[in-house]
């Protein structure tokens, strides 16, 4: 009778995701930036992808203008 094959455990760590990878890095923002963001953004989205966001929106925005 033919044994069946081990199955690997599952790795460690966040699943990949279809985002770039990411590149830790340090940013300092002013205080009012981070002010305004602790007022307004949800608890739920993280510090990187709210600045991931506002990037790249800005990116696009400057694009549209060349």
């Amino acid at each position: 009778m033919p044994t069946e094959k081990a199955k690997k455990p599952a790795k460690a760590g966040r699943p990949k995701g279809t985002t770039p990878p990411k590149k830790t890095t340090t940013v300092r923002l002013d205080q009012d930036l981070l002010d305004w963001i602790n007022e307004n953004v949800p608890r739920n989205v993280s510090l990187s992808a709210f600045v991931n966001e506002a990037v790249r929106e800005k990116i696009a925005q400057l694009s549209r203008k060349r």
